[in-house]
């Protein structure tokens, strides 16, 4: 399928191609957005910048906006093929847009193929920046999936070989050295992080809570252990910078914006002490539960569940006890028996309490009965629901028992 001079681009051919194919459809939307974004033929006379600006419009809302189902993601890669033949900007165009739209509504290996698939596009029209973010966002993807899904590690291995050859060759082109997650220097490398939890949490009034979290602090918790452990980056002056950040960060969400920007900064702290960075993770919770409306009661118990293993591992017994004796244990028991989100939060409360032997006589085996009995009724999440939200709740089902593990391996401490 090709143009015959300036009267249509190859993205206007192919959604009238894809209209008569499949009728209107979330992809048909989405093919006529592209198509409306791409100016490869010049024919809307636009300057680079007003190119670079409307592509950018367009990927915002591909992400936010555009609803599309994971199926038409997947059936779009074949036109991104099929524009590419004659346009190398109307494929680069429909994959970047494509790949917004899978962090948005895709499940996980649609977002892994469609990272790859936007990486190669843009390498193909020497957007070389483009093509390390695609391949950042798949090299983050298969790491998720290695840490929290069966899977065929040997594959994915594979898969982040050869990102890491190309990568190769494009930092070349960029004038960088380094590895492929590295981050820009201090304040910089702050901000990115911050950029990068807000693009991937979903907002709005259906996203409340910490299932829309999930996969935002999965990543922001591989890019730390980078950034920290090879980069050598300093935790506590990030955690101070993303705290002085807190009731500034852009968020897409104005009707609750100071809620928004406090979940982020939750997940920020969660990543922290993922990352074992305990000093750090207390400073942003400590800014979070000082604020009067960033976080509902449930949100609180979250944080201070988290503050009290960020004690305890710091080995601060007695402000850990502290701080776990203010959670309101009523309602989240109450509210568990009600609603599978906070049920997990009730298994997580169970875990800590044990270990700081306020568990009411309850012995280990007592104790883990509980949990597990609580894990599988979260458990039935998994599988529940397709495209993004099918792969949240999996995600979530597996740092939950994870967190779990973490938590009651912890086991040191003795009353005096």
């Amino acid at each position: 399928m090709f143009s015959i001079g300036p009267k249509d681009t190859e993205l206007e051919l192919a959604l009238v191609e894809y209209r008569q194919s499949f009728g209107e459809t979330t992809g048909t939307t989405f093919l006529a957005r592209a198509a409306e974004a791409d100016d490869s033929y010049g024919k809307k006379k636009l300057t680079d910048i007003q190119k670079r600006h409307r592509l950018q419009q367009a990927i915002v809302w591909a992400r936010r906006e555009s609803e599309i189902e994971n199926d038409e993601i997947v059936r779009l890669h074949a036109v991104v093929g099929t524009v590419s033949e004659a346009s190398y900007e109307c494929g680069y165009v429909l994959s970047s847009m494509l790949l917004a739209a899978a962090v948005g509504w895709g499940d996980l290996p649609t977002r892994i193929n469609t990272a790859l698939l936007a990486g190669s596009a843009a390498v193909s029209f020497e957007k070389w920046q483009a093509a390390k973010t695609a391949y950042v966002d798949c090299l983050e993807s298969l790491r998720v999936l290695l840490r929290f899904f069966q899977t065929d590690e040997a594959e994915v291995l594979r898969l982040e070989s050869g990102i890491l050859r190309t990568w190769s060759k494009i930092r070349e082109r960029l004038n960088q050295s380094g590895e492929l997650l590295d981050l820009p220097d201090d304040a910089a490398a702050y901000e990115a992080m911050l950029e990068h939890v807000v693009w991937n949490t979903d907002f709005g009034p259906s996203n409340r809570g910490h299932l829309p979290q999930a996969d935002a602090m999965a990543r922001l918790a591989i890019r730390l252990e980078h950034f920290l452990e090879v980069q050598n980056g300093d935790s506590l002056q990030l955690a101070k910078a993303w705290a002085a950040r807190r009731t500034s960060l852009a968020v897409p969400d104005e009707e609750e914006e100071e809620f928004a920007q406090s979940r982020c900064m939750v997940t920020c702290a969660d990543a922290l002490l993922e990352t074992g960075s305990y000093e750090a993770a207390l400073l942003i919770y400590s800014a979070v539960l000082d604020s009067a409306t960033g976080t509902d009661k449930l949100g609180r118990s979250h944080v201070l569940i988290n503050q009290t293993m960020a004690f305890y591992q710091l080995g601060r017994n007695q402000e850990a006890l502290t701080s776990f004796e203010t959670i309101d244990a009523k309602t989240l028991e109450d509210l568990a028996g009600l609603i599978l989100i906070i049920k997990a939060e009730w298994a997580r409360y169970l875990a800590g309490r044990y270990i700081l032997n306020r568990a009411g006589g309850d012995d280990l085996e007592q104790t883990n009965n509980l949990i597990n009995e609580a894990i599988h009724d979260v458990a039935i999440m998994v599988g529940s629901a397709d495209g993004r939200t099918g792969y949240l709740r999996g995600l979530f089902v597996g740092q939950i028992s994870r967190d779990i593990a973490a938590i009651l391996a912890l086991n040191r401490y003795s009353p005096a």
